[in-house]
């Protein structure tokens, strides 16, 4: 019963249909209010993740994300858990606002999501795709819940009305 655009819902579908080893990384986009930690809930309660964590970015210093991360991130830690729990595990991170690190330190996310061989899978929630630096959009499937025109906007009030709300 999510109002998303038709497009969104059968992506995530798709993705959520698959094993949990190739759901990709995730950028959500849009204001308050849209959707972004719904969907973040709806992933992490759709696989046996190893650990999810949400991490409210405006609560943590830059240094400690960058730690944690990279933490989290590293090909140790997959071995460890390819070890521990078979190949299919992965941890779940929900970067919450991440509109709150300034561009020019969000690089340091590019370089953990292009590695390749990471066992854990990023869930980026921000307000505006500007606000992200474009090495994340290019590293992550784009979820932009912003309505851009009048066909996305008949869209949701469609769905709005078949769901019964008030519109």
């Amino acid at each position: 019963d999510l109002v998303i655009l038709d497009s969104h819902r059968k992506n995530l579908k798709r993705w959520l249909s698959g094993s949990i080893g190739d759901f990709p990384h995730l950028l959500l986009v849009g204001p308050y209010g849209t959707g972004k930690t719904t969907i973040a809930k709806m992933v992490k309660d759709a696989f046996s993740w190893n650990q999810p964590r949400d991490i409210d970015v405006q609560s943590h210093n830059l240094r400690d994300l960058k730690k944690d991360a990279d933490k989290n991130f590293s090909s140790a830690r997959g071995m460890t858990l390819d070890v521990l729990f078979g190949n299919d595990t992965r941890s779940l991170y929900f970067y919450d606002e991440f509109n709150h690190i300034a561009v020019k330190d969000q690089n340091f996310f590019h370089v953990l999501l292009e590695k390749g061989e990471e066992r854990s899978c990023a869930i980026f929630a921000t307000n505006h795709l500007d606000q992200t630096s474009g090495g994340i959009a290019s590293r992550c499937k784009v979820i932009d819940l912003v309505i851009r025109n009048k066909d996305q906007r008949d869209d949701i009030i469609n769905q709005m009305t078949n769901f019964g709300q008030v519109v």
